[in-house]
């Protein structure tokens, strides 16, 4: 599996709900060889660990200033607390 294809099937699975995210996506790799879903894996693992950047970090919780919860810094419009992995595949947790 090329890094497009491991993108390919984030993308085709994406759903503003994190949890219909996470079902679809789950849905089309039952679909794969196993030596396939490991591949997937692999990237996503890659993709993972590369989250995990200061760089990253900082604009995560600048994010969560911004849209944090009335009543905290930045108040009033949660969408979401940005995670480093979720930045980069567009979600929030």
């Amino acid at each position: 599996m090329k890094k497009a294809d491991f993108w390919k099937h984030i993308e085709l699975s994406k759903r503003s709900d994190p949890e219909e995210h996470e079902e679809r996506l789950v849905k089309r790799l039952s679909k794969l060889s196993p030596s396939e879903i490991l591949q997937f894996e692999k990237w996503w693992t890659s993709v993972h660990d590369a989250a995990y950047t200061w760089k990253l970090w900082g604009a995560a919780y600048s994010s969560y200033q911004t849209y944090a919860p009335t009543g905290q810094a930045g108040g009033g419009r949660q969408t979401g607390i940005q995670t480093p992995a979720s930045l980069l595949v567009g979600e929030s947790v």
